[in-house]
């Protein structure tokens, strides 16, 4: 997490939370989203990890097949999440033998590069904006199950509060 803040990284700031959920109807994020943040850790502690779409997977994929709806992630009119969902990465697509979905494992960090990073043009973290901000979301749960999640932020600079 510390190399991405880059190599001077003793004035760089962070957020954490901790997020609970309890069956269907406690999933935070169901449906498929990019965070507004530079940079996102993420690790469940307690139940299933978020699903991804891995950088690799998505740019490999050949141009003729569109892996994610890039112009649907956070902006589509869509009330019903299921059918967000199929919109925003259709279902059962896999790519080269891979599964294009991710699911991470109670225990795993995952990093997530956000909508602040891409669209970055300052050099607070990096000048890398080929990299496209991670499309995630939270992963089903079964009635009564449980979940607790780590969240990292990584906070820009011109977001910064002083007392």
């Amino acid at each position: 997490f510390q190399s991405v803040a880059g190599n001077d990284n003793s004035n760089i700031k962070c957020q954490a939370r901790i997020v609970s959920s309890i069956g269907k109807n406690g999933i935070k994020c169901p449906r498929w989203h990019a965070d507004h943040v530079p940079v996102r850790l993420v690790m469940s502690i307690i139940g299933p990890g978020c699903e991804y779409i891995p950088h690799e997977v998505e740019v490999t994929v050949s141009s003729n097949m569109r892996l994610v709806d890039r112009n649907a992630l956070n902006t589509l009119d869509e009330d019903d999440t299921r059918i967000a969902n199929d919109i925003i990465v259709p279902p059962n697509l896999n790519t080269e033998k891979k599964t294009a979905v991710t699911s991470a494992k109670e225990g795993d960090a995952v990093l997530l590069m956000g909508r602040a990073w891409e669209d970055s043009s300052d050099d607070d973290f990096t000048d890398n904006a080929s990299i496209l901000a991670a499309v995630h979301r939270s992963p089903l749960l079964s009635s009564g199950q449980e979940r607790i999640l780590l969240t990292v932020d990584l906070v820009p600079p011109s977001q910064y509060v002083y007392f």
